[in-house]
C-alpha cells in the first residue's frame, strides 16, 4: 500500500514538472517569436524623417516664443524615447519583455501613453501655477483702489468715519 502511494506522489509530481517545462519553453518560444519582429529599414527611415521634422517644428516653435521651453523639453525627450525604441533592435526586444506586450506595435502605444500622460500633468500644473498668478494679480488690482482711497496709513484723522 506504501509503495503505491509512493508512486502515485511520484506520478503526481513528474506530471507538474512537465507541465512546468512546457510552460517555460511556450513562454521561451512566444518571447523568440515577439523578439524576431523586426521593423523594415523602410519604416524605420520614415518613422526617423517624421521624428526629425517633429523635432525641428518644436525647435522653431520654442525659438520662436511659440512654445513653453518645458514643453519643448518633453516632446523632445518623448521624440528621442520613441525613435530609440523603434529604430534599435535590442532597445524594442527589451521594451516588449519589460512591458510584456506581444508585438512591438502596443510596446510603442505603452510608452506613448506614459508620454502623453506625463506631457498633460505637466501642462496641468503650469495651467495652476499662471492661474494663481492670475489670482494674486486680481486681488492686488481690487485691494488697490481701496488703498488710494484710504491712503497707505489708513484712515484720514480730518475726516469722521461715516463720510465716504
Amino acid at each position: 500500500m506504501q509503495f503505491t502511494v509512493q508512486r502515485r506522489g511520484r506520478i503526481q509530481a513528474s506530471r507538474y514538472i512537465l507541465a512546468a517545462r512546457g510552460e517555460i519553453e511556450g513562454r521561451l518560444q512566444a518571447m523568440r517569436m515577439v523578439c524576431s519582429q523586426k521593423m523594415t529599414l523602410r519604416g524605420s527611415f520614415v518613422f526617423d524623417a517624421g521624428a526629425c521634422a517633429l523635432a525641428w517644428w518644436t525647435l522653431r516653435l520654442v525659438h520662436r516664443d511659440r512654445l513653453y521651453v518645458g514643453y519643448g523639453v518633453i516632446v523632445l525627450l518623448g521624440l528621442a524615447a520613441e525613435v530609440i525604441v523603434a529604430s534599435f533592435g535590442r532597445a524594442r526586444s527589451a521594451l516588449i519583455v519589460f512591458t510584456g506586450m506581444t508585438t512591438s506595435l502596443s510596446a510603442l502605444g505603452v510608452v506613448t501613453a506614459l508620454i502623453a500622460a506625463f506631457l498633460a500633468i505637466y501642462v496641468l500644473s503650469q495651467l495652476t501655477v499662471l492661474s494663481n498668478r492670475l489670482t494674486q494679480v486680481v486681488q492686488e488690482l481690487a485691494i488697490t483702489p481701496l488703498d488710494a482711497e484710504l491712503g497707505h496709513d489708513g484712515p484720514r484723522a480730518d475726516r469722521p468715519p461715516d463720510e465716504g
